[in-house]
Formats: C-alpha cells, structure tokens, sequence
C-alpha cells in the first residue's frame, strides 16, 4: 500500500460517520433482525412476552417496541407466535379439564357417549390449532 492510498483511505473513513438523524439511527437498529441475527430488542420483547399474562401479549408488547418497530415483520410474527402459543395452552387446559371431568362422574352410557364425542372433537381443534403453530413457526 502506498502512502497516497493510506491517507486516501483515511480520508474516506472520516466520511462516513454512520447515519446522523435519529431516525436514521432507529432504521439502523433493526439491520440485525433483517440480516436475521436478533438485535437487543428483540430478546427483551421475547423474554417479556414469556413473562407476561395471556392477555397481555400485544399491550406488552406495545409497551416496549417503537410504532416502526411494531410494524417490523419479525415482530409481527414474534408477537402473534405468543398468541397463538398462549390460546393453545389456554385450550389445550380446557380439554383436559373435560376429560377429567367425564371420567370423574359416573354416568349413563349414552351420556358418556355424547360427552366422548365432544372429547373428541375439542381434541381434533387441538390438534388443527397446533399444525397451525408449527406451521407458522
């Protein structure tokens, strides 16, 4: 390397300084979740969203992340994967809570029967609502 290409170089270096504005700044910020690393952000929603209650997924959410970063596709999916996760859980409760329930009492054949069924039929949501989990994962 010659000297002329040296100062060149350090020249150009004093040039660029990264982007100045803050908005500019913000845009910035969320390079790590396009080039698919995840950035800080990202790991304090993540935890926050497995902390919080059900029903608070979205609010949460919103509580810590930027209207730009809500609207980041990587966050959409984050935060509508929490949902999909905690209605899961939710329903997947209420199915085991009729089992145990129906095994529970004693009852008549034909009203085990009926109770059987809708068994069987709030199992099979489970299990549509689970492709779609893994699917979407």
């Amino acid at each position: 390397m010659t000297p002329e290409l040296i100062l060149a170089n350090r020249a150009n270096a004093m040039r660029s300084t990264g982007p100045r504005t803050e908005a500019g700044r913000q845009r910035s910020r969320m390079n790590a979740l396009r080039s698919g690393s995840r950035c800080a952000t990202y790991d304090r929603v993540q935890i926050a969203l497995m902390e919080c209650l059900p029903a608070e997924v979205r609010e949460t959410a919103a509580a810590i992340l930027t209207p730009e970063e809500l609207d980041h596709p990587a966050y959409r999916q984050l935060i509508d994967y929490w949902c999909h996760v905690y209605e899961f859980a939710f329903s997947q409760t209420i199915a085991w809570r009729c089992l145990r329930r129906a095994f529970r009492k004693r009852r008549t054949k034909p009203e085990r029967s009926l109770e059987s069924r809708a068994i069987k039929k709030r199992t099979d949501q489970i299990i549509e609502t689970n492709q779609v989990i893994n699917k979407s994962l």
